[in-house]
């Protein structure tokens, strides 16, 4: 956000994590993910970060030409997370 590196969030075998880098000491990514010391877990990726993808048409037209899976908001994320509404941007990491 604003140009620094918030945290980084990992798609897992049982999940998502999502971790803010340490000594951060800004705003946090959402209200709902507050800055703090310990990773967030979850099974499904949380709607901070599912909102921020694509929708709709949109969605269908980016999955078919990309050769992705619609429902994968991770994978769009990754792909085109650097130009969302408002500050926070998601670059794909391999």
């Amino acid at each position: 956000m604003a140009g620094k590196t918030a945290g980084y969030l990992y798609r897992l075998d049982t999940g998502y994590r999502f971790e803010y880098v340490p000594g951060y000491a800004y705003a946090g990514v959402s209200l709902s993910l507050p800055v703090r010391d310990d990773p967030y877990e979850w099974d499904e990726l949380p709607p901070a970060f599912a909102a921020l993808a694509p929708e709709g048409w949109i969605q269908k037209r980016i999955a078919m030409q990309e050769k992705i899976d619609e429902n994968d908001a991770f994978e769009m994320l990754c792909r085109f997370g650097q130009d969302l509404i408002g500050a926070v941007e998601i670059e794909g990491v391999e």
